[in-house]
């Protein structure tokens, strides 16, 4: 390979020798030293031999002691290419400009993608890479990515995330826009009971408690209420002092929310008379496929014999819908009968049964079951402490002046003010 790369670069020529002594000619040139290579022979009288080219001024006084004449095919190396083009010094001189060029505008962002942006932040995106100085013709390596990153974050409310890439002369700028969840309009409801529950834990997030844990409640029952009360500020010592007019009761009704779990309990019931039986398939395979069209059966396929304890079962498909060709695929089935506990079968029915009446979120915490025989009737009664969130929301529709009425029943007759009487004012 070294030696391949230096004949090209001091160049070298490839000569076709004619005449009858061709064997003289290569040893009078192995006589005086001049290297051939890649030696091959045409003919009896030809050959096609590579020497450099200050080998081929020697050659001349061998040409005439063994009668043979040389003749250059072709020129080879890098001062052959570069006498070809000194007469075209203008190509030259073209070439060496465009590799500069491309060399300083390799340098430069002329591309800039943005991924994930939406259309309507587009505009404000762009406006804010110029403003850290990503724009077109910009110098790459006076640019830091981090830095273009961070700042758009920064200017750009509606963006969660940003990252800028730089892939040779395309900036690629990646961007993540803030998605904001959806409150939805809620308007005022209590928390209920879902069923008759003892509550565990109960913390309002908003709304007013009217259970403590460790009651009893009833299916439908409120226990967080959507109507918040303010009684009056007469027992206020601060409004009393300064002076101020004192507040009437009033009623806000707002959206209930709470934590509520509770305990509760479930009863399940299964029975098994007798011995039950599950069918345990062994064996399945293709016995026959028959080809009908219409009614009329056009072709059967036998695939397997029948075996005599196979069950056949047949299943039906359509062939070709626009014919109305139908294929009925024979299976044959063998089974085996295995016994099982009856006791056990009628555990999992009553276990299946308190399933059926659990929530998502709901869990059994302990179970008890009681076994009762009556020959071969077995009766199985499981009861469940379960555990769960046991409030539903219940909208309602505030009343008018449903506060005021509240409050006045609560005071009762006995604390209800003179309607003559003037109402009360501190000393002047």
């Amino acid at each position: 390979m070294v030696l391949k790369l230096w004949s090209y670069l001091l160049g070298y020529v490839i000569i076709m020798v004619t005449g009858p002594g061709l064997e003289k000619f290569l040893n009078l040139t192995s006589q005086r030293r001049i290297p051939l290579w890649n030696i091959k022979r045409l003919r009896e009288d030809v050959l096609i031999a590579s020497l450099r080219m200050g080998g081929f001024r020697h050659l001349r006084p061998l040409l005439g002691k063994c009668g043979c004449r040389v003749k250059i095919k072709r020129k080879v190396g890098l001062p052959f290419f570069c006498a070809h083009l000194r007469r075209r010094w203008a190509l030259c001189a073209g070439a060496l400009l465009c590799l500069v060029a491309a060399c300083l505008l390799a340098g430069q962002i002329w591309f800039i993608q943005l991924v994930g942006c939406p259309g309507h932040l587009e505009r404000t995106v762009r406006r804010q890479l110029a403003a850290a100085g990503l724009v077109i013709g910009a110098q790459r390596s006076q640019l830091d990515p981090n830095q273009i990153a961070e700042r758009i974050v920064a200017r750009t409310e509606a963006l969660a995330w940003a990252g800028v890439e730089f892939h040779g002369t395309l900036a690629k700028v990646q961007v993540v826009p803030k998605t904001m969840p959806k409150v939805p309009k809620r308007g005022p409801c209590h928390l209920t009971a879902t069923r008759d529950a003892e509550i565990i834990h109960l913390i309002v997030y908003n709304g007013q408690g009217m259970v403590a844990p460790g009651e009893m409640v009833k299916k439908g029952q409120i226990i967080v209420s959507g109507q918040v009360s303010y009684g009056p500020d007469e027992a206020n010592p601060l409004v009393r002092d300064t002076g101020r007019e004192f507040v009437e009761p009033k009623v806000e009704n707002i959206h209930a929310s709470a934590f509520v779990e509770g305990r509760f309990w479930l009863e399940g019931y299964g029975e098994v008379h007798g011995q039950p039986v599950e069918k345990i398939q062994l064996q399945r395979k293709v016995l026959a496929r028959e080809y009908y069209l219409g009614r009329v059966r056009l072709w059967q396929q036998n695939v397997a014999k029948k075996e005599p304890s196979m069950r056949v079962e047949g299943i039906e498909g359509i062939l070709y819908k626009p014919l109305g060709i139908r294929v009925v695929t024979r299976w044959g089935i063998v089974e085996q009968e295995k016994k099982l506990d009856p006791e056990k079968v009628a555990y999992q029915l009553a276990q299946e049964q308190i399933r059926q009446q659990l929530g998502p979120k709901e869990k059994i915490q302990y179970l008890k079951h009681i076994v009762l025989r009556e020959g071969e009737l077995v009766r199985v009664k499981i009861l469940a402490e379960c555990k769960g969130p046991v409030a539903v929301e219940k909208p309602f529709q505030p009343k008018a002046e449903e506060g005021e009425e509240k409050f006045e029943q609560e005071r009762g007759s006995e604390d209800r003010a003179d309607p003559g009487a003037q109402p009360l004012r501190p000393p002047g």
